[in-house]
């Protein structure tokens, strides 16, 4: 499709959707960005980025990003490496020589979420609004043993990419950040990229049942290298371009018969989520100051605009009611905790006499199920019954 009728075929659905999302989900600011090819096809704000003093939220709105950090710092990591100063294949003892865990563990481990190694934000000892040095939240896990064997399975954990930047301040003799701005952002030229918060970003909020209220901004020490950074979506739709496999600092999905690879991201008050579907050249950024929000529904909400020709998947269909998709994702939490959930996503239309509803969970193990729960009448979620996918 000519990317120019794409564009305009875009506006009507593609807002549709984000304003269903906010007003569901009590969101205060959201930015969204779509480009195919390189090419930039559509940005827009919606609704406020400052709420007490009705500042909108445009598409140059920066916000912090949480997880989509991951794909900055291993591009510090590539970037080592490209310059002799690290090899992904070895093992990180090698960089790290106090590392608690197997001395087989590789950077391309850490780097793919395969080490095995807990992950320091399970801990419910730790503050999110105080200062650590990272390897104090290393040592917070550092007594639990690997979930498995390195190398073997997949299991998302923050302490992974928290190993990381210590590797490249180690490497460097840099801080990481200065490391991370000064030889890979500035390069690119993200002129709104940085590590840490930067002056004019969105206020974070929460609902509190009742109303909008600021959200207490997390430490960026506690998020260090998995988390810290702040960014708007011009800035994210250009450094995804420039992601090549094996797109390290994202995860794979399937989506409308396509390979996709995406990133969510939640800090306190802001939530994330970009993709890039490399068959197509589709990428898109989603970035608000909301707390808490799975934005993965909206992402799939975009993807079937973007490729209305596929036929599948699992995309958020016209019937899916995203009030009962948040009381089943809240109920999927509690029931495979201390897995976490990290997608459930809508699969079409099956309902029993508009009593049940059929979901997609990937966990934070790789793992993906079909949940079926019962819609009781007062919207409440009943039984839920799980089988392999």
């Amino acid at each position: 499709m000519h990317a120019l009728l794409l564009a305009l075929l875009l506006h009507g659905p593609i807002d549709s959707a984000v304003q269903l999302v906010m007003r569901n989900h009590h969101i205060a600011g959201i930015s969204l960005g779509i480009a195919r090819g390189g090419r930039l096809l559509y940005t827009q704000g919606y609704g406020e980025r400052d709420v007490l003093r009705h500042l909108p939220a445009q598409p140059q709105t920066v916000y912090r990003i949480g997880s989509l950090t991951k794909m900055f710092t291993a591009r510090a990591m590539e970037t080592l490496a490209q310059r002799g100063k690290l090899g992904l294949d070895r093992p990180a003892a090698r960089y790290l020589p106090n590392l608690p865990w197997d001395a087989n563990i590789t950077i391309a481990d850490l780097l793919a979420q395969r080490s095995g190694i807990p992950s320091y934000t399970d801990d419910a000892m730790l503050n999110p609004y105080a200062w650590y040095a990272p390897v104090q939240l290393v040592d917070a896990v550092a007594h639990q043993p690997l979930q498995f064997a390195p190398g073997s399975q997949f299991f998302y954990s923050n302490t992974n990419y928290v190993l990381l930047g210590m590797i490249a301040q180690h490497v460097t003799r840099m801080p990481f950040e200065d490391f991370l701005n000064t030889r890979v952002i500035a390069p690119l030229r993200l002129q709104r990229t940085r590590y840490g918060d930067q002056p004019g970003e969105a206020l974070g909020y929460e609902w509190n049942g009742d109303t909008l209220v600021r959200s207490v901004p997390s430490s960026p020490a506690y998020a260090f290298s998995a988390a810290a950074m702040s960014s708007n979506v011009y800035d994210l739709l250009h450094f995804m371009r420039t992601m090549r496999e094996p797109y390290y600092g994202l995860l794979q999905s399937e989506q409308f018969g396509s390979t996709v690879w995406y990133a969510s991201g939640n800090v306190n008050g802001y939530s994330a989520f970009a993709f890039i579907v490399p068959q197509s050249g589709d990428e898109a950024v989603i970035l608000s100051n909301a707390d808490k929000v799975d934005l993965a529904p909206l992402a799939l909400d975009v993807l079937s605009v973007l490729q209305p020709q596929a036929s599948g998947g699992f995309g958020p269909p016209q019937n899916e009611d995203p009030r009962i998709t948040a009381r089943v994702r809240q109920r999927a939490i509690a029931l495979f905790a201390p897995l976490g959930v990290m997608l459930v996503e809508f699969q079409g239309e099956k309902h029993d006499v508009s009593t049940n509803v059929l979901y997609r969970v990937t966990l934070s193990n790789g793992s993906r199920v079909l949940l079926r729960a019962v819609v009781l009448p007062s919207g409440a979620i009943g039984v839920i019954s799980v089988s392999p996918l």
